[in-house]
């Protein structure tokens, strides 16, 4: 006699993985003056460091015009304060105003 072998469907289960989106968003801008250096506060270790940049796109017909200005995006991380300064010395006051005013 043969035996009946009842078989069960294999659950199938459909799963998509959402690419999580990075959105620019413009948060303002920052004209420092001749010889100062962008630097960041990093609030979690209070470490100080020379904030980075994208790589800036060079315009060739603004430049052809005359205007000589290069904007270069920077690279903001989370919890860190953003300030420029002539120096890290000199920076260290700027956060510590900083801070102050957010209090």
């Amino acid at each position: 006699m043969k035996e009946i072998k009842q078989t069960t469907p294999d659950k199938l289960e459909v799963s998509a993985v959402k690419p999580v989106k990075k959105e620019l968003k413009f948060l303002g801008s920052l004209k420092p003056k001749p010889g100062h250096t962008c630097f960041q506060l990093n609030l979690q270790t209070g470490e100080i460091t020379v904030a980075e940049f994208q790589s800036a796109e060079a315009h060739y017909a603004k430049i052809a015009q005359g205007d000589k200005s290069v904007r270069k995006k920077l690279i903001v991380k989370e919890n860190c304060l953003y300030v420029t300064a002539l120096n890290k010395k000199n920076s260290i006051k700027h956060f510590k105003r900083l801070i102050a005013s957010q209090l």
